[in-house]
């Protein structure tokens, strides 16, 4: 059977590596009473052990006590080909569950007879039958488990293809089209579901794959589209092109761009994707043509919706199905979680569609390695530590909250290799360390090697003093360890304000590409500001709520150093009354870094500067919404997380409850 693997090439590959095996070794300290804390594995060359760590050892640090990089945010979805019927959704679905999936986007296929949702709009141009039976069965089984239904509105419904063409045609009406897509975004807004995104087609510009019209012709559907989606849901988060071909755009993307600005059209985010290794290189492609096109677009988020490091043909057997995607899918998340303004990511696939091997899930269910890797980062703490790693051909990252505390470790190379990993500062000083494996022994479904993810190695320990694992890194193996024992707050857990409804986030990027960052995360309502290692940041988030209770209790976590650099400085959180006629008030609570005579006008939410300024003691304070709202208040409160000019390697957490 051929093998592909997609490596990172790496100089130190080229030196001549001793890689003489040892005993893996897991240290605790000694427990109180002086005995060393024992080991639930069973004995074998793997099993725990002490032992003096050879000469070619490489070192790995954590130290959980210093946040670094950006954090582990989980703006990671999935893909579902529009293939996937609608009874294998319902089947498998549950097994998203432990992914911390942001969203699944999928193809509705609208006109297409092998797709899921083919029949959602039937009849004639005159009269239109919506059937949304299963379309709203799709969308509870998303939103039931936290995951926003991602919509890519291709292709050509029944009733708009002309006769002797199909579904990848241009529709016939364009103002029909405008309507369908007014309805659908207006049946899910009252049926009170969140459609977290609405895409307009799917990969216009693949030759004639999926859309048989001009480029010029696409400019034309997504304006009508855009206009229809916003009629029927004005708070609703619209974006395309979708495109499939980031290599050679041409003048493509320049001309989408202007087009949309020359008819004030919404883009709340583009879209694009990725099959390779290459796509950091096509994300700056896209930002500098979104840079060039002018401040109309700093609102614009990257969709990176269908992303995966392997390449067509994505034959069975091969790299897909291995234990070697593991190690890649870590790359990858280590490479985007640090891009500021690439807001969702959506790996392809959840679900094998049945003509390739993509999908981290096959037909019959089994779960590949892929998924275990996903489900790894998602166990993992958001807030990112010190990692430090004496080779290149052993990468990883870390994170802790106060209940978990996590190190993963990855083989970059093709050789064995010997680690040694220090555990230092833990958050909790006794509790349960557990190991993971993901290699051609274990985790992985596609070795033959089971398909759970399942503990390798469990230690119990009462002091955290020099807790450290040494051990085996076969070729592009991961290890995973696990440190269970805090009592304080999780980071992973869901909670909120009492009722509180998200309806949309809103972002500003007047700097992108750089390492400054600003995420709210919708599970726990934390939002997570970081000024890098830019000393004139503006780093900015907002989220459009209802139903905020009465009182809302706001905590600040800051880590760092802020200082006032010059008048725009500012850290705080800003709170705006929406009513039916816009922003009418504005509110800042800040610790102190404000000056009034700010002049940094953000391009949502009320105009201008505050009308009211206050200084709170940030660590802990609450609002009181009904003492500042206007009489005319809709419900609606955009909150506006904002850290601008207060120096490099300061990390704000913001929570909201």
């Amino acid at each position: 059977m051929k093998k592909r693997r997609i490596q990172t090439i790496l100089i130190a590959s080229l030196l001549i590596l001793n890689t003489a095996c040892s005993a893996q070794s897991v240290s605790p300290t000694e427990s109180e009473d002086g005995r060393e804390a024992s080991s639930s594995s069973q004995t074998s060359e793997n099993s725990s052990s002490v032992s003096s760590k050879p000469e070619n050892i490489h070192t790995i640090t954590v130290d959980f006590s210093k946040r670094a990089g950006a954090p582990l945010v989980k703006k990671f979805g999935f893909f579902n080909s529009g293939l996937v019927s609608l009874e294998r959704t319902e089947q498998d679905i549950p097994a998203i569950d432990s992914l911390s999936a942001e969203s699944l986007r999928v193809e509705l296929g609208m006109g297409r007879s092998d797709m899921i949702f083919h029949d959602l709009v039937t009849g004639s141009t005159d009269t239109m039958q919506y059937n949304w039976g299963d379309i709203d069965r799709f969308a509870g089984l998303l939103t039931s488990r936290g995951v926003l239904p991602y919509f890519a509105y291709g292709y050509c419904p029944y009733p708009l293809q002309i006769t002797g063409e199909d579904s990848r045609s241009q529709p016939s009406d364009l103002k029909k089209w405008q309507e369908i897509l007014r309805t659908i975004s207006s049946h899910f807004k009252d049926q009170g579901i969140r459609i977290g995104y609405h895409e307009i087609w799917n990969e216009p510009d693949c030759n004639d794959v999926f859309y048989t019209g001009s480029w010029e012709e696409y400019c034309d559907l997504y304006a009508y589209g855009a206009r229809g989606i916003r009629e029927g849901d004005p708070e609703a988060v619209v974006g395309g092109p979708s495109t499939a071909w980031v290599m050679s755009p041409g003048n493509r993307y320049k001309d989408f761009l202007s087009y949309v600005r020359e008819n004030n059209l919404p883009l709340d985010f583009f879209s694009m994707h990725r099959y390779g290794t290459d796509s950091l290189q096509k994300i700056e492609s896209v930002r500098q043509e979104l840079e060039n096109a002018g401040k109309y677009f700093e609102t614009t988020a990257i969709h990176v919706n269908e992303l995966n490091i392997d390449t067509a043909p994505w034959n069975y057997g091969e790299i897909c199905d291995q234990y070697e995607m593991a190690p890649a899918i870590f790359r990858t998340i280590d490479q985007l979680v640090a891009q500021n303004d690439v807001e969702v990511i959506s790996w392809a696939q959840f679900l094998e569609s049945g003509v390739d091997a993509l999908g981290v899930i096959d037909e019959a269910g089994h779960k590949k390695a892929a998924y275990n890797a996903f489900a790894i980062y998602a166990r993992m703490p958001i807030d990112r530590c010190s990692l430090s790693s004496s080779t290149p051909l052993v990468s990883g990252m870390a994170s802790a909250d106060g209940q978990r505390a996590c190190a993963l470790v990855w083989n970059d190379d093709f050789n064995l290799q010997e680690v040694s990993l220090s555990l230092e500062n833990l958050p909790f000083s006794s509790g349960t360390l557990t190991l993971y494996r993901i290699d051609e022994e274990n985790a992985s479904f596609g070795n033959n090697a089971g398909e759970e993810l399942l503990p390798v190695e469990t230690i119990e320990f009462a002091d955290t003093e020099d807790l450290s694992w040494s051990g085996k890194l076969p070729p592009e193996a991961v290890v995973y360890i696990e440190v269970n024992g805090g009592r304080g707050e999780s980071s992973l857990e869901y909670a909120s304000p009492e009722g509180a409804c998200i309806l949309r986030q809103e972002h500003y990027y007047p700097t992108r590409g750089e390492s400054n960052y600003a995420y709210f995360d919708e599970t726990t309502w934390t939002a997570r500001l970081g000024s890098g290692e830019t000393q004139n940041a503006h780093s900015v988030v907002g989220v459009l709520a209802e139903s905020l209770p009465d009182t809302i209790q706001v905590s600040f976590d800051i880590e760092g150093e802020p200082e006032k650099q010059g008048k725009n400085s500012l850290l705080g959180l800003r709170v705006d009354f929406a009513t039916e006629n816009g922003y009418e008030k504005s509110v800042l609570f800040h610790g102190g870094i404000y000056d009034k005579n700010r002049e940094s006008p953000l391009p949502w939410g009320a105009d201008g500067i505050p009308m009211q300024a206050e200084e709170r003691e940030l660590s802990d304070f609450s609002i009181d919404l009904s003492k500042y709202a206007p009489k005319n208040w809709n419900g609606k409160t955009l909150l506006i997380f904002e850290m601008q000019d207060c120096g490099e390697n300061v990390s704000v957490r913001v929570s909201l409850r």
